[in-house]
């Protein structure tokens, strides 16, 4: 079965679609391929680099709360950003996994550092946020950044 934009949006929260609409909207205007789908976790939009075609964000559902993942590949670009992150971001990205090459598309030795502490996540979970209102100023920031960067 194919998944419009209008299916992933109709099961967004309302205080969440202006989010959601603005962000699609953004990268689809900028070239960035979307492609929508659904698992057995629920529905998602994946994007990827109009240039690249590697993945750069990808919206979902997972325990019927949106959650997003920005693939920061150029994080040492905006260094300073990441620098200082709020606590709590801190303290999650200190509770991902270490890096091991999981993906064959890994690049191993993925390292940031907040505040002087030094973590090696695995990029696929270091940038994993429940979207809210706390997360999602973190959120476009780092798809701006991250766009800048690529």
């Amino acid at each position: 079965m194919s998944h419009q934009f209008s299916d992933f949006i109709y099961i967004v929260e309302p205080q969440d679609k202006e989010f959601v609409v603005s962000t699609h909207n953004g990268l689809v205007g900028d070239g960035y391929k979307a492609e929508i789908g659904a698992r057995k976790t629920g529905m998602y939009i994946s994007y990827s680099h109009p240039k690249t075609k590697r993945a750069f964000l990808h919206l979902f559902f997972r325990s019927g709360k949106l959650q997003s993942r920005v693939y920061t590949e150029g994080q040492k670009n905006y260094a300073d950003f990441i620098d200082k992150l709020p606590e709590e971001q801190e303290q999650r990205i200190s509770e991902v996994r270490k890096c091991n090459g999981c993906a064959p598309t890994c690049t191993k030795g993925y390292a940031l550092s907040i505040r002087g502490n030094e973590y090696y996540p695995c990029r696929y979970y270091a940038f994993h946020l429940d979207v809210n209102k706390t997360t999602k100023p973190i959120i476009l920031d780092l798809i701006k950044l991250e766009k800048a960067s690529r």
